[in-house]
């Protein structure tokens, strides 16, 4: 970068003052938000197009080699342009994949909207059938050795502890085997937080796997979860997850947002930001049958626009900023689809069957079984199913600044409707 470059504005830049600060981000090249100083505001607002950095910091009483450093690190974000200079790349990420393994069709849970599976069949995925699934993906690693360097295990169900020694096996199996062609191995458990002992927290902390709690708000917020017999199952999750973090393990917290926690989300965010849990924020949908909230966009924008609200402000009163997110959305990722189902993303039921998604269990023929020869080269290497809407196909998000970050939500709800989607369903209160 020399001082006779003439910088300019990245287009598509998004700017908000926040207090005494301008936040500033680009939002289609995946760099994160960045808060500008006073400094770094006024060359920001000397920017034009027209004038050099050597005018810029002449207009400023600046020295120019401390201009061109500034405006490289502006550039270097992408807020900046300037011709000829390449901007400092992302950390390239290791290619992943991940796969849902459904563990158990049991849970002591009724819900009370649609569960990722049509009917509970009361089956339990065998320790053999979990190794054979490990073995699978682990020969067609080795047969596809640029595919993927990393594998995460998503141990569901169903609730995965009522099935808890395969959860073990299946994790302890796959680090061991995958290690040895050097893949690395991440499990992630994902219950209804109304189970505790002290031998599942050793093991989460032994096997550093994540541990996630569903739960959609306190007291009655929560009662779209309740017991078979009718009771909420709020409490003992609360207790649950209390129990879990006095013995080190914190939970990531997943919230369900629909019509029947809506009034309850901003007393449920408190909750978790003034405990130090992260959380992430999901809107209820069904894909299959294209079935949304039954809450309006505006009541739905209403009750997530108070608690960002909050959030916002514990920003300036938390020793830690609040860790909560919404869907999958990110500044630090460029994204063209919401998730890579198709492609790299895979879920196995209870008998080993694979499927493209876990909502499509019950609902859909297999795409194949672990006893698939070779089972990504014959399934989702070919692209065969790789056919889901993009960010580049879809008419309206072609065009939007916002569309990298949310990659236009779950591809199955984009298409569940037929024909050619232009944008997702839930777009409104994803550019919100």
């Amino acid at each position: 970068m020399l001082k006779q470059d003439i910088p300019s504005l990245a287009e598509n830049l998004y700017s908000e003052r926040v207090e005494d600060r301008l936040l500033v981000i680009n939002p289609r090249v995946g760099k994160g938000i960045t808060l500008l100083g006073k400094r770094s505001e006024m060359i920001l607002n000397l920017i034009n197009g027209r004038d050099s950095i050597l005018s810029i910091a002449a207009s400023l009483g600046e020295p120019t080699d401390d201009m061109v450093m500034a405006i490289k690190t502006l550039a270097d974000k992408e807020i900046v342009i300037v011709p000829g200079y390449s901007p400092k790349p992302r950390p390239a990420s290791k290619p992943s994949m991940r796969v849902w393994v459904h563990t158990s069709d049991l849970c002591n849970l009724a819900c009370r909207y649609p569960c990722y599976i049509s009917s509970m069949t009361g089956k339990k995925m065998s320790v053999e059938t979990g190794r054979l699934m490990v073995d699978s993906i682990s020969e067609s690693l080795v047969a596809h050795p640029n595919y993927a360097k990393q594998v995460v295990f998503v141990l569901a169900g169903g609730e995965p502890l009522l099935n808890f020694d395969v959860v073990k096996d299946i994790t302890t199996y796959a680090k061991s085997k995958l290690a040895e062609i050097n893949i690395e191995t991440q499990c992630n458990i994902l219950s209804n937080g109304t189970i505790f002992s002290k031998q599942i927290a050793d093991f989460v902390l032994s096997q550093e796997c994540g541990f996630s709690v569903s739960l959609d708000g306190l007291g009655e917020y929560n009662n779209a979860r309740v017991f078979k017999s009718g009771r909420s199952s709020v409490e003992m999750v609360i207790k649950n997850i209390e129990k879990f973090r006095n013995v080190g393990v914190k939970p990531f917290i997943l919230v369900t947002v629909s019509s029947t926690n809506l009034n309850g989300l901003l007393d449920l965010t408190k909750y978790l930001v003034e405990n130090n849990l992260g959380f992430r924020y999901s809107l209820v949908r069904q894909p299959v049958t294209g079935e949304n909230s039954s809450s309006s966009e505006n009541e739905i924008i209403s009750a997530l626009a108070q608690c960002y609200d909050y959030m916002e402000s514990a920003v300036a009163t938390s020793a830690r900023p609040p860790s909560g997110r919404f869907e999958t959305i990110s500044s630090q990722t460029k994204t063209i689809r919401g998730c890579a189902v198709g492609s790299k993303y895979i879920t196995v039921d209870t008998s080993g069957m694979v499927h493209l998604c876990q909502t499509l269990l019950g609902v859909s023929e297999p795409i194949a079984n672990i006893d698939t020869s070779d089972l990504f080269g014959s399934t989702l290497i070919t692209g065969k199913f790789n056919n889901f809407p993009t960010t580049y196909t879809m008419s309206s998000c072609s065009k939007c600044q916002w569309s990298y970050m949310c990659g236009a939500g779950c591809p199955l709800l984009n298409i569940s409707n037929g024909g050619n989607p232009t944008r997702s369903p839930y777009c409104n209160i994803y550019r919100y």
